[in-house]
């Protein structure tokens, strides 16, 4: 039976000689007689080999990494294995890492905000209004009355185009310098030949040519319109608007009237 340690001091373990160094002489401190050596500690014996912790050192270091424990277990391949690395507090490291160069952001243009143009369409501007025509009766064919389809084919000629700017008021909205909306106003009253670029819809495009129309519209005139029946989304932003629905079954060409009714808030 070996000496019993002194109290305060650890039994140290012990290992076969041939654990240890090879060709390594007796040490007083480490070797023992009777071919046992004392357990290496970390940093001992020869580069490359796991130096071994006491058990009770073991056991405390996975109790400190155990999750029960409120411990966490440190990363090794970054932030995705466990832990998380503090930049920059590993000199070079942190300096190659380090953004933006210099510690300030590279100064960006600041967004131009996109403003929608309401304008008066004259007899001279008649080609303007057949490119934006034409373009909405092949864009939405679905959503005008079969007889407006005619500027397609029979009434695509310079005298109807000038003829049909001269009767009706004709508005143009622009955005960025594109065409991308029109609507008009017959001496009538009626709204019509209103259409919105499928690309700019719901930024407000159609709200601003509908309150241009009601200010163009004459006070003792009430303004109505004609929307397709299986046009969903029409009526329910002419609803919107303001507009309030007549009848409740299409015409000849399916289409629904509505006229201009604001509720008293909105007048």
């Amino acid at each position: 039976m070996g000496a019993v340690p002194p109290p305060g001091r650890r039994r140290a373990r012990r290992l076969p000689a041939s654990r240890r160094r090879p060709g390594g002489a007796l040490h007083p401190a480490r070797d023992r007689p009777g071919g046992t050596a004392r357990a290496r500690r970390r940093g001992d014996g020869p580069p490359g080999r796991r130096a071994v912790l006491p058990r009770r050192d073991l056991v405390a270091a996975r109790r400190r990494r155990h999750p029960a424990t409120g411990g966490a277990r440190r990363g090794r391949r970054g932030p995705g294995r466990g832990g998380r690395r503090r930049l920059g507090t590993r000199g070079r490291r942190a300096r190659r890492r380090a953004w933006p160069p210099g510690g300030r952001a590279p100064d960006r243009p600041a967004a131009t905000p996109v403003t929608t143009t309401v304008e008066r369409l004259g007899p001279g501007d008649w080609a303007r209004f057949r490119t934006v025509r034409q373009a909405s009766l092949r864009g939405d064919p679905s959503a005008f009355a079969a007889s407006a389809h005619r500027w397609l084919d029979e009434l695509d000629v310079e005298l109807h185009w000038r003829a049909r700017l001269a009767d009706v008021v004709t508005l143009v909205a622009t955005r960025s310098g594109v065409d991308v909306g029109t609507a008009g106003l017959d001496r009538s009253g009626q709204l019509i030949g209103m259409w919105v670029d499928p690309a700019v819809r719901g930024t407000g495009v159609g709200w601003s040519l509908v309150e241009a129309v009601l200010a163009l519209a004459p006070p003792d005139v009430p303004v109505h319109l004609r929307v397709m029946a299986d046009n969903g989304p029409g009526v329910r932003f002419y609803e919107r608007c303001g507009f309030r629905l007549v009848t409740v079954d299409a015409d000849a060409e399916g289409c629904l009237a509505m006229t201009y009714a604001p509720s008293p808030g909105r007048a």
